[in-house]
């Protein structure tokens, strides 16, 4: 059985509840399931290789499979471009996030903004300075970032 978490997040709270994948017993899924927390009760720890950078891993295990995580970045923290393996989607909570995808215009997403790119969609990613970003992503498969070599340059 797989069961899918979605947790989302507002300035005063973050809520989860499980989403059955076909052919699974809705009662086998919600029986003994509750998350509730509050933002004092996410439990943060500092995102590998991204100076600053925040992670709470939901469900799954990022450095395995399929997993799902909220991420805090601070004001101005930029990722040049770089693809990931698997596909991935995302919602801002807070904070402004910028996203040029394929070498596309720059696009803003504000808080409520949703997003979905598939394994080796290449992009930009950052948070725009002012304020900082909190955003959830649902990967297809464990974490990566191939960080895309800018041409010219090796």
């Amino acid at each position: 059985m797989t069961t899918r978490w979605l947790i989302l997040c507002s300035a005063v709270l973050c809520f989860g509840w499980g989403i059955a994948q076909a052919g699974d017993s809705p009662a086998r899924v919600l029986k003994g399931t509750k998350i509730l927390w509050a933002p004092g009760e996410v439990k943060w720890a500092p995102m590998p290789g991204l100076a600053g950078a925040m992670q709470s891993p939901l469900w799954g295990d990022p450095d395995k499979g399929e997993h799902g995580v909220l991420y805090k970045w601070p004001a101005g923290t930029t990722v040049a471009d770089h693809f990931h393996n698997h596909g991935d989607r995302g919602v801002v909570v807070t904070g402004t996030m910028t996203l040029a995808v394929d070498g596309a215009k720059l696009k803003e997403l504000p808080p409520g903004s949703y997003f979905s790119l598939g394994g080796g969609v290449k992009h930009d990613t950052a948070c725009k300075k002012g304020a900082d970003c909190v955003f959830f992503i649902q990967r297809e498969g464990r974490f990566d970032a191939v960080m895309v070599e800018a041409k010219g340059k090796k």
